[in-house]
């Protein structure tokens, strides 16, 4: 399990109220339920807690591949490394 995983698990469960026995890796939003404003507002809440992108997820989308994307928007948000400034 990554982090983004455990991130979007603790947003359903704590601010839509699913049960942790319904999260797989393989259950997908409209397993939950979800539909495009439930998701809509999850990516609100990623955006604003984590300041990442939550995109290109829909409701037959997996939790699993949520959380992929998740992953590749944090890669992305990263500040590239390099080499610091010569002194």
């Amino acid at each position: 399990m990554t982090d983004a995983y455990a991130l979007l698990t603790g947003f359903l469960r704590d601010r839509f109220a699913v049960p942790a026995a319904e999260l797989t890796e393989d259950t997908t939003f409209t397993d939950l339920g979800m539909d495009s404003l439930d998701l809509g507002e999850m990516a609100v809440l990623v955006r604003k807690a984590h300041g990442l992108a939550l995109e290109d997820v829909r409701a037959g989308s997996t939790l699993r591949e949520a959380a992929d994307r998740l992953d590749a928007a944090r890669r992305v948000a990263a500040p590239a490394a390099g080499p610091g400034p010569v002194a």
